[in-house]
């Protein structure tokens, strides 16, 4: 699973901020729950509120946008 993204308006700021592919430490599927989890280092990245896109590409070909935003200590997202 990969998983580019992008703040705002295109970019690459972030834990790796030469790329917008960010490592897979960032994030890491909980196939239990079907869900995927963004480490905190991931998160705390993130610009207050400043929206990001994140697009998980994943290995059947599947995509799925998820927009973040941070305000203070939570963040919030929707999948699109």
């Amino acid at each position: 699973m990969g998983c580019p993204w992008n703040i705002a308006v295109a970019t690459n700021d972030g834990a790796t901020d030469w790329t917008p592919y960010q490592e897979n430490k960032a994030f890491s599927p909980d196939y239990p729950n079907g869900t995927i989890i963004l480490a905190p280092e991931f998160l705390n990245v993130l610009r207050d509120g400043e929206p990001a896109t994140l697009v998980f590409h994943f290995h059947r070909g599947a995509t799925v946008a998820y927009h973040v935003t941070k305000s203070g200590n939570s963040v919030t997202g929707t999948v699109s």
